[in-house]
């Protein structure tokens, strides 16, 4: 813990956190590169596993069909036949002629005589009756065709096998469901071997294919080397020494390697990187901004004057290349913040006393979209804290000219529209040079520093905001870590961790060497 005692007061010292930075000291060496750290670490959190079953049948049908018909037949028949009759004739009449006549008597006899002929006709006749009997058979025969069908039907049969197979696919969800039961929970985390010392002005940022989070920079103790914490081991690592130490830099995680900017640019992925300096580049070295694209980091605005402009980073390239200052390109700020969509790089906020514009920039085309000041947009303010959700910034907090907020807008940037978000009475109160981080549900609010006639009252209390539900959850206050402003804090997939920052005593400033875990711990 490291004391020192506040200077005078300016017209720009409403916010007397802020200290008056020497020139920078460092010259980031390049060194000798070694093995890469990305295929030795693991992340070790496993936040949630997803099932794919396949199953394939081959069925086997025996059918063996008896029949039982009833049929009635409409037969043509062709007849030869071989009669043989005996006749019982009655006559009237005198027979004197000779029997040249004609028999007019009638035939009375019984033909009683069998018929032996063959009947050799053909069947011409339709079978039109109706099959009534039952097949009582039993199918003995072996069905060989293939089912070239569709099943159409529903499955609306009860699974009640059990899995035996491996899941062998790699879980990628690094969200938490943090609507489950669960209790949120505060843990210390360690602060001894390799730690950062006393620092506020660091910059943090989440690596997790590392499983790691990575501390440089700051202010007043600030080392020359960059520390790595494992929340699993609770333990940190360090670096080989950089020769020096940023100031107020800003970070991004590439996916392997992590980018500093502070005036100079370095990078680190197991072995120092360098980045050209020159040209394009970049010159301020305080309250900017940096966002990772996929492919560039962008360092946009900041310094103690003021600017609007920034430029592209490409590792691969290792080039700069500005950042246009055309149509709609926000007006020069500091103290603003940045998030990136995905596809935009949205600026908002930030200045000396604060505003309530900002811009839209697409890295593509290199042009700018000025964001919305109408229904709903957040009033003018410096100091704010925002976060990106995957569909919408949310922006929270902060001052202007004196004024602190507890109040926040939600910006779409394809619609380039704002909504209100709520203040209830579990809104966190009023402040600013908070932290604010997004799980994948819900934004936790945390620390920051509201004032008291020129005093600065540190915060160790914050709150969870539902986008869904526009509704605050206090956070958890038992076990949690000494109140704070100026400190980072980071999301690892499961948890937030908090680190460094400072407090006030008196007219003194508190520099803190320490951090907490803050996770839902299930019931």
């Amino acid at each position: 813990m490291t004391t020192k005692f506040k200077g005078a007061y300016n017209l720009r010292a409403l916010f007397k956190g802020a200290y008056i930075d020497a020139p920078l000291l460092l010259g980031l060496v390049l060194l000798v590169a070694v093995a890469g750290c990305s295929g030795d670490k693991s992340d070790g959190i496993d936040s949630g596993t997803t099932d794919t079953d396949s199953d394939s049948d081959s069925d086997t049908d025996v059918d063996t069909d008896s029949d039982t018909d009833t049929d009635t037949d409409t037969d043509t028949d062709t007849d030869t036949d071989t009669d043989t009759d005996t006749d019982t004739d009655t006559t009237t009449g005198t027979d004197t002629g000779t029997g040249t006549g004609t028999d007019t008597g009638t035939d009375t006899g019984t033909d009683t005589g069998t018929d032996t002929g063959t009947d050799t006709g053909t069947d011409t006749g339709t079978d039109t009756g109706t099959d009534t009997g039952t097949d009582t058979g039993t199918d003995t025969g072996t069905d060989t065709g293939t089912d070239t069908g569709t099943d159409t039907g529903t499955d609306t049969g009860t699974d009640t096998g059990t899995d035996t197979g491996t899941d062998t696919g790699t879980d990628t969800d690094t969200d938490t469901d943090t609507g489950a039961a669960c209790t949120w929970t505060w843990e210390d985390i360690d602060n001894t071997s390799f730690a950062p010392g006393p620092t506020v002005y660091h910059a943090t940022v989440w690596a997790p294919e590392w499983g790691e989070m990575i501390v440089y920079g700051g202010i007043p103790s600030a080392s020359n080397y960059i520390h790595m914490y494992d929340p699993i081991t609770d333990s940190w690592s360090i670096s080989a020494s950089t020769g020096g130490a940023m100031e107020r830099p800003t970070v991004v995680w590439t996916d392997s390697a992590a980018y500093f900017f502070c005036g100079i640019g370095a990078g680190y992925d197991g072995s120092f990187l360098s980045v050209p300096t020159g040209g394009d580049a970049p010159t301020v070295d305080r309250w900017h901004t940096a966002v990772w694209t996929g492919t560039d980091m962008i360092v946009w605005g900041g310094g103690d004057v003021a600017t609007d402009y920034g430029a592209r980073y490409n590792p691969v390239a290792d080039t700069w290349t500005a950042t246009s200052q055309g149509t709609d390109c926000p007006v020069a700020r500091a103290h603003h913040t940045a998030i990136w969509t995905g596809d935009r790089m949205v600026i908002w906020g930030g200045g000396d006393l604060g505003t309530d514009t900002g811009g839209v920039y697409d890295a593509i085309t290199d042009t700018w979209q000025a964001t919305s000041t109408g229904v709903d947009c957040p009033s003018e303010r410096t100091y704010h804290t925002a976060v990106w959700t995957g569909t919408e910034m949310i922006v929270w907090g902060g001052v202007w000219a004196g004024f602190l907020y507890n109040t926040g807008g939600k910006y779409d940037w394809v619609t380039d529209t704002w909504q209100a978000i709520a203040v209830d009475v579990s809104t966190p109160q009023a402040r600013l040079r908070h932290t604010a981080v997004w799980t994948g549900e819900e934004m936790i609010v945390w620390g920051g520093h509201h004032t008291s006639g020129t005093d600065f009252i540190a915060h160790n209390d914050g709150g969870h905001y539902d986008p869904v539900t526009d509704t605050w959850t206090p956070t958890a206050t038992l076990n949690a870590p000494h109140e704070r402003y100026w400190h980072t804090a980071v999301w690892t997939g499961n948890e937030m961790i908090v680190w460094g920052g400072q407090y006030d005593v008196g007219t003194s400033q508190i520099e803190l060497g320490d951090g907490a875990r803050y996770w839902c711990d299930p019931i």
